[in-house]
């Protein structure tokens, strides 16, 4: 992989950032690369694949995000996309959903190093969808989190009527799609946009926007163990 800097390697998604921007998000690396020694946050601990594979990754979905949406985004983990995204559009109100107690205390920490605002939550997506944050975002992100199908009634829930999903997947976004038809029904959305790229010039990539049609159905999401036994 040819080195980048991070200005070079998100300006395609996210056009041109300023010397504290490029600044702050150094520090996410330095600061991801310390903890994940102690945490395991990602596989990916090569300087420039972070840039590429994380950094421009999770940016090139933020044009699809409204001025000063509510977004949330589920199974955070090291925070892609939503770390990144939030660093160049300041607007977004975010909040990440992040079952696993280690990874949350980093995204928190992270936000103080980084001298962001935002919200983190520890649970899970099958019982936040039911509780006070069901319903109330304009647009939900989930990066390497789970099948499509599965995603769909996981994400879906915690929408307002009218707000999208931002799925990040790679070149298999085709067969998802298909295997979800039955979950989009189910959910009552609907595939809106498919905006493919190719990152770095090497790697396929796909942003499937799924918009709300309605209300979603009280049974949904139903818990973890029934959508794996029984996918919609």
């Amino acid at each position: 992989m040819q080195q980048k800097t991070v200005a070079e390697a998100i300006r395609p998604y996210a056009g041109e950032i300023d010397a504290q921007t490029e600044g702050a998000f150094e520090r996410y690396l330095g600061f991801l690369t310390e903890s994940n020694r102690a945490v395991n946050l990602t596989a990916i601990t090569d300087r420039d694949e972070i840039i590429v594979k994380h950094f421009a990754d999770s940016v090139a979905g933020q044009s699809l995000i409204p001025q000063g949406a509510k977004m949330l985004d589920i199974g955070s983990g090291a925070g892609f996309p939503a770390v990144p995204i939030k660093l160049i559009r300041e607007d977004v109100d975010l909040t990440m959903l992040e079952s696993i107690g280690k990874k949350t205390s980093f995204l928190q920490r992270l936000g103080t190093e980084l001298g962001l605002t935002y919200r983190v939550v520890q649970g899970r997506a099958e019982d936040e969808g039911h509780g006070a944050m069901r319903a109330t975002f304009d647009v939900v992100t989930a990066r390497a989190v789970t099948a499509l199908r599965v995603l769909i009634e996981y994400a879906v829930p915690f929408l307002k009527e009218g707000g999208v999903l931002i799925a990040y997947k790679g070149s298999g976004a085709d067969d998802e799609i298909k295997e979800a038809a039955g979950a989009l029904r189910a959910l009552n959305a609907e595939v809106e946009d498919v905006r493919r790229f190719t990152l770095d010039g090497q790697y396929a990539r796909a942003l499937i926007v799924i918009r709300k049609k309605g209300a979603t159905r009280a049974e949904y999401p139903r818990a973890g163990a029934k959508i794996k036994k029984k996918p919609l």
